[in-house]
């Protein structure tokens, strides 16, 4: 790998606009079922708006980053911090963090004669399988691969 490549290269390879574009398709698809439910006067709902491509990537960029959300975005806090408020609000957080989701939920409800780890593989099939495309396009290995035993189940004590 070139000495050039940052981390976020190697990312962005990986969760590409095709990746992006799935999350933020199937996360307002799901947010319209929901909303369509009867909502309470007070509910963060009704303060949805379809999420895009770039606020998809900053979203999975605090996640990937923060621990606990909530001290982010608190005022005078020790935690807090500023930057991050100017880049999502803490309600915009929540509800995408709510909303997010992976494939539509018509394909979750038929499991069919599936297995319960299947199910829940399934709700994030579309993932698994965008990764799997890149993994094998990405990352081709050479002709002398070496198996390690701490890759071998090991029987002993």
């Amino acid at each position: 790998m070139d000495e050039t490549v940052r981390p976020l290269d190697v990312f962005l390879k990986f969760f590409d606009d095709d990746f992006f574009d799935l999350l933020v398709r199937q996360s307002n698809r799901y947010a319209t079922v929901i909303i369509e439910k009867e909502l309470t006067d007070h509910s963060r709902l009704n303060f949805w708006k379809s999420t895009n491509r770039d606020e998809m990537a900053i979203f999975l960029a605090i996640l990937v980053a923060l621990a606990e959300e909530k001290d982010y975005w608190r005022e005078n806090g020790f935690l807090t911090l500023k930057y991050l408020q100017n880049l999502m609000t803490h309600n915009t957080f929540v509800l995408l963090k709510k909303l997010l989701h992976f494939t539509p939920t018509t394909i979750v409800q038929t499991t069919g004669n599936m297995t319960e780890d299947e199910i829940k593989l399934r709700k994030i099939q579309p993932v698994l399988d965008h990764l799997q495309r890149k993994f094998s396009t990405l990352y081709l290995p050479g002709r002398d691969i070496v198996i390690d035993e701490s890759l071998l189940k090991w029987h002993g004590r």
